[in-house]
Protein backbone atom coordinates (compact mmCIF):
# COMPACT_ATOMS: atom_id res chain seq x y z
CA UNK A 1 0.00 0.00 0.00
CA UNK A 2 3.06 2.42 0.42
CA UNK A 3 3.54 2.44 -3.20
CA UNK A 4 -0.39 3.18 -3.59
CA UNK A 5 -0.55 6.18 -1.59
CA UNK A 6 3.03 7.67 -3.05
CA UNK A 7 2.97 11.77 -3.21
CA UNK A 8 3.17 13.42 -5.86
CA UNK A 9 6.55 15.85 -6.63
CA UNK A 10 5.75 19.70 -8.08
CA UNK A 11 6.28 19.46 -11.77
CA UNK A 12 5.70 15.90 -11.92
CA UNK A 13 2.42 14.79 -14.54
CA UNK A 14 -0.53 13.38 -12.26
CA UNK A 15 -0.92 10.05 -13.13
CA UNK A 16 -3.14 8.49 -10.23
CA UNK A 17 -3.11 4.59 -10.21
CA UNK A 18 -6.85 2.79 -9.87
CA UNK A 19 -5.79 1.64 -7.01
CA UNK A 20 -4.53 5.19 -5.47
CA UNK A 21 -8.42 6.66 -7.29
CA UNK A 22 -10.16 3.64 -5.32
CA UNK A 23 -8.23 3.96 -1.77
CA UNK A 24 -9.38 7.99 -1.92
CA UNK A 25 -13.12 7.19 -2.60
CA UNK A 26 -13.12 4.35 0.27
CA UNK A 27 -11.70 7.16 2.46
CA UNK A 28 -14.02 9.46 1.68
CA UNK A 29 -16.97 6.49 2.26
CA UNK A 30 -16.08 5.83 5.42
CA UNK A 31 -15.69 9.34 6.41
CA UNK A 32 -19.37 9.93 5.24
CA UNK A 33 -20.43 7.10 6.89
CA UNK A 34 -19.28 8.40 10.29
CA UNK A 35 -20.23 12.05 9.60
CA UNK A 36 -24.30 10.78 9.42
CA UNK A 37 -23.81 8.39 12.27
CA UNK A 38 -22.26 10.78 14.68
CA UNK A 39 -25.48 11.28 16.74
CA UNK A 40 -25.84 15.34 17.14
CA UNK A 41 -28.05 17.52 19.14
CA UNK A 42 -28.68 20.66 17.39
CA UNK A 43 -27.63 23.62 19.15
CA UNK A 44 -30.67 25.49 19.60
CA UNK A 45 -32.27 22.03 21.23
CA UNK A 46 -28.98 22.40 23.66
CA UNK A 47 -29.15 24.36 26.94
CA UNK A 48 -26.94 27.49 27.25
CA UNK A 49 -22.89 26.73 28.05
CA UNK A 50 -23.31 27.66 31.54
CA UNK A 51 -26.31 25.63 32.53
CA UNK A 52 -25.42 22.37 34.90
CA UNK A 53 -28.35 20.20 35.75
CA UNK A 54 -28.35 19.24 39.53
CA UNK A 55 -30.96 16.54 40.63
CA UNK A 56 -32.41 16.99 44.15
CA UNK A 57 -32.61 13.17 45.68
CA UNK A 58 -32.13 14.40 49.59
CA UNK A 59 -35.76 14.30 49.77
CA UNK A 60 -36.79 18.28 50.70
CA UNK A 61 -36.80 21.05 48.67
CA UNK A 62 -34.36 22.81 48.18
CA UNK A 63 -34.19 26.15 47.04
CA UNK A 64 -32.76 27.57 43.31
CA UNK A 65 -29.19 28.54 43.47
CA UNK A 66 -28.03 27.20 46.75
CA UNK A 67 -25.27 24.83 45.64
CA UNK A 68 -22.36 25.37 47.01
CA UNK A 69 -18.66 24.16 45.77
CA UNK A 70 -16.24 22.67 48.20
Amino acid sequence: MADTLKKAQSGDPLSIPAATFNTFVEAAQAFLRRQRSIGRTPVADRPPFETVLLKNASGADRSRCTARWP
